[in-house]
């Protein structure tokens, strides 16, 4: 009885290490890949494979794990690319109802062994969980997980050519059978350095040190408590060191942490630079005596740090549903330092317009001549000089024309009648007359129908927006003032859920 209780206590022991050393490396696991596919850093991805390569020697001492690894690779690859094309984005339901359908039969039938079975239900259930994450809405993430399958792929392949070599698979069945007698100190030594890796300031994460954030003091004169309200600032002064669209800035109360009492704010409209008022949306929970002034805080142009310092967006509270209730802020004094000159370019559109004179020659009934916006959200306008009084008609969408086109007969009433139906618009027995429209990328047709020869000048008008470079003389700050490394792992989780947050739209709460 005995040695029978210290047999099964040598075996509970021996699944304690092993569960133990798979938890630990299990979670590092984890966070190396999440790393790989969220913080997208080029030179992590790069330079990771090697972490990849550390799997070869227990492809060579571990035969059987080849299989494995060529199984996940091609389920990873396969799983990235339903991401990168969200096709589950029209069959989600239907996705879910056929896995269910299969593992049914599955259980019935067995007509898979329990490996077989096992890499089938990961590479079903796999895309289901990415889409549930949001990784279709970005395709960098799921980019990335696809490269994590490419990685496993070349390294089983370099595993398995060496598996065929004579000497290594010597090599590493000796190895096999001396780590059997020695498990419990390989396991030991595998969870210490686990747990060393775990805590190691190796991790990494971004943290703003608020207090060296740069800051403008807002009053609001008419403040009544906790609610929501559109604040409306006058800027103009500060224009220099706001970007383009004024979303380096974040609101918060004054006098508290700001990592810890950003406000949920959104601005109503890419706001340019140079535009007198801005108004930003809020929801303030503070209370009257306590917590006022507010402060509008400034990043530097073209960054986004942490939890608290995402785009912002309308989530939560702030919601077209919400009344806000307008104030004006009064602006205070800039309190900042160690700002730089320098010359920002960016893009801004600026009215153009096209002009066009087209002759045509028409003999009766019809005549058809399409107009094609240059750009987005064109404004045509069409004028006509004919040599007789003619019947015009304006089809917004070349699909109305062609439908028209169905329903014709050869007689000048018939044409008449059908373009009255199906047209836009028309000028009906007039020698002059004119149309406009608006075009997003599309085209539209102008028809004539006459019953004689006609002579017929078309002048045609398009308004237009025109994409122009621009530059201007900006002010900015080094990062390294207000950005902290902190490295341990809780901090390195919170960042990486501010990144997978803005990269998936969904919103990182802030207290």
């Amino acid at each position: 009885m005995k040695e029978l209780l210290q047999k099964n206590g040598a075996k509970w022991r021996r699944l304690l290490l092993y569960w133990t050393t798979a938890a630990i490396w299990g979670a590092i696991a984890v966070l190396f890949l999440a790393y790989f596919v969220i913080l997208n850093s080029t030179s992590f991805i790069f330079y990771s494979i090697l972490a990849f390569f550390a799997l070869i020697p227990i492809i060579i001492v571990y035969r059987a794990s080849l299989k494995y690894i060529i199984y996940l690779s091609i389920i990873t690859i396969a799983a990235g690319s339903v991401a990168y094309t969200n096709i589950l984005g029209k069959i989600f339901p239907e996705y879910i109802i056929g896995i269910l359908i299969i593992e049914l039969v599955q259980t019935r039938q067995r007509w898979l062994d329990g490996t077989g079975w096992s890499m089938l239900t990961i590479a079903m259930f796999l895309p289901a969980i990415l889409y549930s994450a949001g990784v279709q809405s970005s395709q960098t993430l799921s980019t990335n997980i696809a490269i994590i399958g490419y990685y496993l792929l070349i390294v089983g392949t370099i595993g398995m050519i060496l598996q065929t070599s004579r000497y290594l698979g010597k090599v590493g069945s000796k190895v096999a059978k001396g780590a059997a007698p020695a498990f419990k100190y390989l396991a030991g030594a595998a969870i210490i350095g686990g747990i060393v890796i775990l805590i190691m300031p190796i991790w990494p994460a971004h943290y703003v040190e608020s207090a060296n954030l740069p800051y403008i003091n807002l009053t609001i004169a008419n403040y009544s408590g906790p609610g929501n309200y559109s604040i409306q600032m006058n800027l103009t002064k500060y224009s220099k060191y706001l970007n383009t669209n004024v979303t380096n800035i974040r609101l918060s109360y004054g006098g508290a942490s700001y990592a810890h009492s950003a406000i949920k704010s959104y601005i109503s409209s890419l706001t340019v630079f140079y535009s007198n008022e801005i108004i930003l949306f809020s929801y303030i929970n503070a209370s009257k005596k306590t917590r006022l002034p507010l402060r509008l805080y400034i990043l530097p142009e073209n960054q986004t740090y942490g939890s608290n310092l995402l785009e912002l967006n309308g989530t939560g509270k702030l919601n077209s549903t919400v009344n806000y209730k307008a104030v004006k802020a009064m602006v205070g004094n800039f309190t900042g330092s160690g700002f730089t000159d320098i010359k920002i370019s960016y893009t801004v559109g600026e009215n153009a317009t096209y002009t066009s004179i087209q002759n045509i020659s028409m003999i009766p009934y019809l005549q058809t001549e399409p107009f094609c916006a240059a750009t987005a959200y064109a404004n045509i306008r069409l004028d006509y000089h004919s040599s007789l009084p003619i019947n015009a008609f304006m089809f917004n969408r070349q699909s109305e024309l062609q439908a028209a086109m169905l329903n014709l007969s050869n007689s000048y009433a018939n044409y008449t009648d059908t373009f009255t139906r199906y047209a836009d618009s028309e000028m009906l027995h007039a020698s002059s007359g004119g149309f406009s429209t608006t075009l997003n990328d599309t085209c539209a047709e102008i028809a004539f129908v006459s019953q004689r020869n006609a002579s017929i000048s078309i002048n045609e008008t398009e308004t237009y927006k025109k994409q122009v470079e621009m530059a201007r003389e900006a002010m900015t700050y080094n990062d390294s003032r207000i950005i902290k490394q902190e490295w341990f792992l809780p901090s390195g989780v919170s960042y990486l859920n501010s990144i997978y947050a803005s990269m998936t739209n969904k919103s990182a709460q802030s207290s």
